[in-house]
């Protein structure tokens, strides 16, 4: 995994946003890979900023392209 690269304070602001109101997102990773949940949790690891989804999912934030607000 390459080192991780900080995401912009605005950008995290709006994920914090995003969890506390429970708003489903739509999220596409640099690996292709979508999917679709809620933020349930976000933390900061020595590894990196990560979101923890609704289905399981852990995201590392600089590995986000797209993201698109479902509710």
């Amino acid at each position: 995994m390459k080192p991780y690269e900080p995401i912009d304070c605005g950008v995290y602001d709006q994920y914090e946003l995003w969890s506390m109101r429970k708003v489903p997102l739509r999220v596409q990773t640099a690996e292709g890979d979508v999917f679709e949940g809620v933020i349930t949790e976000l933390n900061t690891l020595p590894e990196g900023e990560f979101a923890l989804f609704d289905g399981g999912q852990r995201l590392r934030l600089d590995a986000v392209v797209s993201i698109e607000p479902l509710g």
